[in-house]
């Protein structure tokens, strides 16, 4: 600013101090003028990004005393990001009909414009086509009956969670399912996975100790049901038993409880298809970042 009105000062000064003639005055006075007005806007200028900076200065001071009250941070902490409830269509059908094949892949869509759900999204449907580029190519390298289902369940929609199931089924002289889930929390708009929950990884042998002691439980209550041991891996009935991993699906029920899903066959013949642990809260207490954090819904 004292630059320019340095400049101006200089322009008077040598157009004073010296005659000049007619049209070389008059193109003086038009830049001496520019000038002016130039100088006038950029202080203009200047005077409302003050002014908005104080703005937004006071803004913010006042949302940090507000935020940092306890009863209303309490309020804000309460408020969904995505909504209380989500809305879950189908966004592409892929599907192509014989008389003893098909193939059927719903492809959901989250109606929510966030950066997850829009990745979400864009990740469904590139996994939609590629299932059906894949069920097309066995579409035509099989004889006889062939039925490929894909499709989706929206479990839990509460306040606080959104959970999608997605399968995978193929189904000819056996069955084979494949499920995934997204675990979604809707307040901090985050989608979860398993090392997010816990503070290190203790939590995988806390798991895989429950896991075993359920699976135990359940044989001796039901001869009918069948999980590998180490035993059954040294007489080769399977390749080998690995319970818990960082990847391993997983998913909240409408009590908020963890859920472990293991793929058909990983731990047990195929009758027992995907099987489905649910840890009990007070395994799991001490081990997540925040103890509160799978307490259950609001009542």
């Amino acid at each position: 600013m004292e630059e320019t009105k340095n400049m101006l000062r200089k322009l008077i000064q040598a157009y004073q101090a010296q005659p000049v003639e007619s049209q070389l005055q008059t193109e003086l006075l038009a830049r001496f003028a520019t000038e002016q007005e130039r100088f006038r806007k950029r202080q203009h200028k200047r005077r409302q990004l003050t002014v908005l900076a104080s703005l937004l200065v006071g803004l913010l001071l006042a949302l940090n005393l507000v935020l940092f009250q306890p009863h209303v941070r309490a309020w804000a902490e309460e408020v969904p990001l995505l909504g209380s409830f989500v809305k879950v269509t189908r966004a592409k059908l892929f599907q192509q009909i014989d008389p003893q094949k098909a193939i059927t892949v719903n492809v959901p869509k989250i109606n929510a414009q966030n950066p997850n759900t829009i990745a979400l999204n864009r990740k469904y449907l590139a996994e939609g086509q590629a299932a059906y580029k894949k069920a097309r190519q066995e579409f035509g390298e099989t004889n006889g009956h062939l039925n490929i289902t894909g499709d989706y369940q929206t479990l839990v929609d509460d306040a606080r969670f959104l959970v999608i199931q997605r399968t995978m089924t193929r189904t000819a002289a056996d069955s084979h399912t494949e499920l995934h889930y997204d675990v979604i929390d809707k307040k901090r708009n985050v989608v979860l996975s398993l090392p997010l929950l816990f503070k290190d990884q203790r939590y995988l042998t806390v798991l895989d100790r429950e896991i075993t002691r359920q699976m135990q439980a359940q044989m001796k209550a039901d001869p009918q049901k069948k999980y590998w041991t180490q035993q059954d891996v040294a007489d080769q009935l399977t390749d080998s038993l690995t319970l818990m991993t960082p990847q391993r699906e997983f998913y909240l029920n409408s009590a908020h409880q963890l859920v472990i899903v293991f793929p058909q066959y990983a731990i047990a013949p195929g009758y027992m298809g995907t099987p489905e642990f649910v840890i009990p809260q007070k395994v799991l207490k001490s081990l997540l970042v925040d103890p509160t954090y799978l307490s259950g819904p609001a009542k």
